[in-house]
């Protein structure tokens, strides 16, 4: 999506605040479809959850990585060469295997 429609990721994530004020509030949109996964691997067992590192907390660590990958891909390293989807996946699965311990 951000390399398809650079100007409204841009938009999106620079501009406009979250209308989630807090964690005590329900989160919503691609984000809740991002918690509810993990919080499906968590019951499943293929994941697991630490002192200090709840389900929001896993949720968000990954939220942030892929945001911060499209922030990168999308303004800074928009015309540096360099095979990043597989740099990126390898990311997003390392963290992922991280959660498995």
């Amino acid at each position: 999506f951000s390399e398809t429609h650079r100007d409204y990721f841009h938009l999106i994530f620079s501009g406009l605040p979250s209308s989630r004020l807090s964690f005590e509030q329900a989160p919503i949109g691609t984000y809740m479809r991002l918690l509810n996964l993990f919080e499906q691997g968590i019951s499943q067992n293929l994941f697991k959850e630490r002192k200090d590192y709840n389900l929001e907390a896993i949720s968000y660590g990954y939220w942030s990585l892929v945001h911060g990958i499209a922030s990168l891909r999308t303004s800074h390293l928009r015309t540096f060469a360099a095979d990043f989807v597989t740099v990126n996946r390898e990311a997003m699965k390392q963290f992922i295997r991280g959660l498995k311990h």
